[in-house]
């Protein structure tokens, strides 16, 4: 993950928060906002979130649901002020051709195997 974060100086955390493809959501920390102006923030994805799965297809990619702010609790919160840009996820993905893998396909599936499709 790769963002530019506009701090106001305050003692704030930054965590951004993805859901894997079992349904479980997990924290991601992507540094202090204890500094003023603009700075590149940078996560990389644990290895212990699934992104793969063993049958196929194998690709199971993640889904960004939040940010989500902490203070600390000697800080204000008041007058407070955050901006983001420039929001990206760099991926390297790999997936081995194997003739037939459409048939993996979530979305081409009930195409398969609709009465309609002129097999019986």
């Amino acid at each position: 993950m790769d963002l530019w974060v506009w701090g106001s100086n305050h003692d704030f955390t930054l965590d951004a928060y993805v859901r894997d493809y079992h349904g479980i959501i997990h924290r991601i920390p992507l540094g202090s906002l204890n500094y003023a102006g603009w700075r590149n923030l940078r996560a990389t994805v644990p290895n212990n979130i699934a992104q793969t799965r063993r049958v196929l297809p194998n690709y199971a990619p993640l889904k960004f649901v939040k940010f989500r702010i902490e203070t600390r609790p000697q800080e204000h919160v008041d007058n407070f002020y955050i901006y983001f840009n420039q929001f990206k996820i760099d991926t390297d993905i790999f997936e081995q051709f194997i003739d037939g893998l459409e048939l993996s396909d979530p979305d081409i599936i009930p195409q398969l195997w609709s009465p309609s499709n002129g097999s019986n």
